[in-house]
């Protein structure tokens, strides 16, 4: 039973593991320089506001050019005063950084936060309040011409370990004492043959294997985890015999907690 309870928990830290190696920061760029996304040199925006795809779908930058203008060029982009960049992050742990031009002569001058600079390269970490607010804004204070924009959005499934253990510190159960009303256990039919020289069926006993988040996880990212699990169930049935337990219709069962939105989402879809 014991080797039996080890493994439910090893096949759950290797999803875990899992998910954090497949985590990644997003990077999105506007490149006049590259023209990524492709088109983007043939962008002119005045007198008006706009939003500008990234080269990551769905991120898109916000151009106010009321009182300003951007246009691109064959290499590069003009911009002029008064226009107002809106770039789009999540955490303060996204970082924006602004490719100006080579020609310290031609550069454009930005405001981003509290700095004003016509540095060649600018590089913004997002504050709290900016990521609260979703955006980090950029004003131009000085004509010029710059290269374009790079944000680098973090994984939120990096922002830190939450617990490791190796198993030597876990206690042995008091079994007089693990009552349903302590320990939550199901039974578990394994098969005869199921491990090495187990000849009969036997019957042992499981937990529920949940991956628990704080409620500051956005709906999006709850989704995502959901749907990677759940949409690899072949690769974890391949590596553990375990896994074959796990099903989409009988996730939700026994459930404790209150799930994610997210997750709840995914679950709910046919």
């Amino acid at each position: 039973m014991k080797r039996n309870l080890l493994r439910f928990g090893l096949l759950c830290l290797m999803m875990v593991f899992a998910f954090i190696a497949k985590a990644q920061d997003v990077t999105a760029e506007w490149n006049f320089k590259a023209n990524l996304p492709e088109g983007i040199q043939s962008i002119q925006v005045e007198k008006s506001v706009t939003a500008i795809a990234s080269t990551v779908e769905g991120i898109e930058m916000s151009v106010d050019a009321t009182n300003g203008k951007l246009k691109g060029r064959s290499a590069d982009a003009q911009i002029n005063k008064g226009t107002i960049l809106k770039v789009p992050v999540k955490s303060s742990r996204d970082i924006v950084t602004i490719m100006n031009y080579g020609n310290e002569k031609y550069r454009a001058t930005f405001t981003i936060g509290e700095t004003t600079s016509a540095d060649e390269i600018i590089e913004h970490n997002a504050t709290v309040d900016e990521a609260t607010q979703g955006y980090v804004q950029i004003e131009v204070a000085e004509n010029g011409y710059f290269y374009g924009i790079k944000l680098v959005q973090a994984s939120a499934l990096q922002e830190k370990t939450l617990y490791s253990t190796d198993f030597t510190n876990w206690e042995a159960i008091d079994r007089a004492k693990a009552t349903d009303k302590v320990v939550k256990v199901k039974n578990l039919y394994s098969k005869a043959g199921t491990y090495p020289k187990q000849d009969a069926d036997v019957i042992a006993v499981a937990v529920k294997c949940m991956l628990a988040v704080t409620d500051k996880m956005d709906e999006n990212t709850a989704y995502a985890i959901a749907k990677a699990l759940y949409g690899n169930l072949d690769r974890m049935k391949s590596a553990h015999s375990a896994a074959n337990a796990i099903s989409k219709a009988t996730a939700k069962d026994g459930m404790s907690i209150k799930l994610n939105p997210g997750a709840e989402k995914f679950f709910n879809e046919k």
